[in-house]
């Protein structure tokens, strides 16, 4: 154990009980002042020192019996590990072929008939190139998608057990409506169970869509941030109109052309919010829809605040008065809707799907992923999808779309440029996060890195989650000491189910 850090972090609930999240294992113990102090001595201090003062400051009863728990403990790799130890994993075939997802996701186009206030694309984000005309020719996601489905066929032969999945994405997809549908048709005489996505903003929904979608079963995700106000404040056309009715009467023909076919076919929702959002207002909207949007689910999530003077223009337009709620509006409604949630669970009683996004941290916290952790932490590993653009180049994923291209369709995956990519994310975490006592909590990835074409460690970002797990680590195990059974069936199907669209 020599060299070896304390690697874990004590935390209080509302009652005052104590625990130490075990960073190294996952698990979570009780840690009253006695347990901690062994626990924090025992690397530093003999044995029978330690137990000489848990006998006289502690007054404990067991010291000895106390002190072999945590020593079979600490021997068995919990709460300890060594920092001067790092590995990097080394991306091949091999692991392209044994990754826990698969998925093309194919930017049809870079163009958009929005200009949505806080659009990474948007000059609120300077250090992102804007919106362009590039758009996929067919002939490039044919290239891509031979090339996923000759992989898929090889994840298959090594035990992978889904249907290939192909994910529509942009700019907005719709305004290549063509391509989709030449897409399907390919994917379909290739492998007829390959399953389809799309994320859109809504507006261009027609009726050929809503047949292509239905005969296909398409995933659909529209991107719907609420309340008309809360929408059109932040998602408008080019000239500065709200989109909210447009994309209300759209989804009203396609969920009733649904209903009349008597399809339970799953939408979702991404609903972005800012601090100027009131959240009590936007989980009742959606609660009011639910007649007409069932089955459906909501993932909420924050505007990004890094890198970008978005959140500064919401300040000056609020203090020309041109906003209705205030920097407050969030923190203060938040609040409230958590104070609702943690009732209905205590209570046993089934909270609505919209606060189910809120808090999904307590749910996964709760039954986070016990043992040895993944090398990348929680970032998924790359090539478990591929992102292609308009180009045909490869990225990690769609939200890495426009820096370290990983491959291209001509080529294939280039594993030199992966490994950099891999070595120099490590080395960040390694040199940033190697000491943090909840890491394994954290769910950064490559993307919170990206800045301007090179891996940065986003301080912005570390602070804030070191502010929020200890956090969500009192809520869940606060709650749990009221009812034990709280997060046990806090998932209900058509949300898991959108869960799984949403991670793809």
């Amino acid at each position: 154990m020599q060299g070896a850090q304390l690697n874990a972090y004590r935390f209080s609930t509302e009652s005052g009980n104590q625990y130490i999240f075990d960073n190294v294992s996952g698990m979570v113990i009780p840690c009253p002042d006695d347990v901690y102090y062994l626990i924090t001595h025992f690397n530093d201090h003999e044995k029978n020192d330690i137990i000489g003062e848990l006998k006289t400051t502690y007054n404990h009863k067991d010291a000895g019996g106390s002190y072999g728990y945590i020593e079979t403990l600490i021997r068995n790799g919990f709460f300890y590990k060594d920092p001067s130890k790092r590995t990097s994993p080394v991306i091949n075939e091999h692991t392209v072929l044994h990754t826990p997802s698969s998925a093309l996701i194919l930017i049809a186009t870079e163009k958009c008939n929005l200009r949505c206030k806080y659009c990474v694309y948007s000059d609120s984000y300077p250090l992102i190139k804007s919106y362009s005309n590039k758009h996929m020719t067919f002939d490039v996601a044919r290239k891509a998608i031979d090339y996923y489905m000759e992989l898929h066929k090889e994840r298959v032969k090594s035990g992978f057990k889904k249907a290939p999945a192909i994910v529509f994405y942009g700019g907005e997809p719709l305004m290549e409506l063509g391509l989709i549908k030449q897409v399907v048709d390919y994917c379909r005489a290739k492998d007829p169970k390959t399953v389809f996505y799309i994320t859109t903003n809504g507006t261009l929904i027609d009726d050929e869509f809503i047949r292509l979608a239905i005969e296909n079963s398409i995933m659909v995700t529209v991107s719907l941030d609420g309340n008309e106000y809360e929408h059109d404040r932040k998602r408008v056309f080019k000239n500065g109109k709200g989109t909210f009715n447009q994309i209300i009467k759209n989804l009203t023909d396609f969920q009733t052309e649904k209903q009349k076919q008597g399809l339970e076919q799953i939408i979702t929702f991404n609903s972005c919010y800012d601090s100027f959002t009131d959240i009590c207002q936007v989980v009742d909207f959606f609660e009011e829809k639910r007649d007409m949007f069932s089955p459906f689910s909501v993932f909420l999530g924050e505007i990004n605040p890094f890198y970008t003077n978005y959140y500064d223009d919401l300040d000056d337009l609020y203090s020309r008065g041109l906003l209705e709620t205030d920097r407050n509006s969030l923190t203060n409604s938040m609040s409230k809707i958590r104070a609702r949630f943690l009732d209905d669970i205590i209570n046993d009683k089934t909270p609505s799907s919209t606060m189910y996004s809120i808090f999904l941290g307590l749910f996964f916290l709760k039954n986070r992923a016990k043992g040895i952790q993944p090398i990348l932490n929680n970032s998924c590993i790359p090539t478990s999808k591929l992102s292609v653009d308009p180009d045909g180049r490869f990225y990690v994923c769609e939200r890495v779309n426009q820096q370290f291209s990983i491959g291209d369709i001509d080529r294939g995956i280039d594993f030199d440029k992966v490994n950099r990519l891999v070595n120099e994310y490590v080395s960040l975490l390694h040199e940033n996060c190697g000491t943090c006592g909840f890491s394994r909590l954290c769910e950064v990835c490559f993307m919170h890195f990206v800045r301007d074409n090179e891996l940065v460690f986003n301080q912005e970002f570390c602070e804030k989650r070191r502010t929020t797990i200890p956090k969500i680590l009192e809520m869940v195990y606060s709650t749990l000491e009221a009812n034990p059974r709280a997060f046990d069936n806090l998932l209900d199907y058509s949300f898991h189910e959108a869960y799984e669209v949403l991670i793809k």
